[in-house]
């Protein structure tokens, strides 16, 4: 009678029709080897750590679309400003240039959170 290997729980005695990989179904002592099961809570974890890789993906690019956002806008006061200091605006008074360097000003930190927010994010998942 044949005896099965030393570690007992991971072999079990191949049933007669059976093939596996080799074609054959059975190990070269007739018996035929279990794949490892993953526990339940491993496979419940993978799922968790694709979702929140997919979850952070998706909060990098609107923090990404963001920032592309305030940066046009940036760059549309900066060209406001400097067509009012130039000359080729047509406000009388000046306004629209103090406003322009005002906004662009006010901008410019979060446009440097959003860079920072984006870099944090991208280091994280790489």
């Amino acid at each position: 009678m044949r005896t099965p290997p030393a570690h007992r729980d991971a072999w079990e005695p191949a049933p007669g029709g059976n093939e596996i990989e080799d074609g054959t179904g059975l190990s070269d002592d007739g018996y035929r080897r279990l794949a490892p099961r993953r526990p339940r809570h491993a496979v419940c974890a993978a799922l968790l750590v694709v979702s929140v890789t997919a979850l952070r993906t998706a909060l990098r690019r609107i923090v990404l679309a963001a920032l592309v956002c305030v940066v046009a806008l940036i760059v549309l006061f900066i060209g406001m400003g400097l067509a009012g200091v130039i000359g080729l605006s047509s406000d009388p008074h000046g306004y629209g240039m103090f406003a322009a360097i005002l906004f662009a000003a006010a901008l410019t930190p979060i446009a440097l959170v959003l860079w920072l927010l984006y870099r944090f994010l991208r280091r994280d998942g790489q």
